[in-house]
């Protein structure tokens, strides 16, 4: 199956990674000052959305079980969810 993948500029993985390890970090300083900077570049925010969509959709293929598409185990947490809340 095809994958997207996005155009990203080395600052906005740079900033992807930045914010991922304050988030980490639980340093929210860092998380501020990350947002901040992103919001002041015109392509920023949209960087940094697709930055960490890139990097969650690999980590999601490297935690999937051998055989199971990522996305099963996402679609299955948003229906865990769903039942949660009703």
């Amino acid at each position: 199956m095809p994958k997207t993948t996005p155009t990203l500029r080395p600052v906005d993985t740079q900033r992807g990674a930045r914010l991922l390890i304050a988030w980490l970090d639980g340093d929210e300083l860092a998380v501020a000052y990350v947002l901040d900077e992103a919001n002041r570049d015109p392509a920023g925010t949209a960087g940094l959305l697709f930055a960490i969509t890139h990097t969650a959709a690999l980590l999601a293929e490297t935690a999937a079980p051998e055989g199971t598409p990522p996305a099963d185990g996402l679609r299955a947490l948003l229906l865990d969810d769903q039942r949660d809340q009703v």
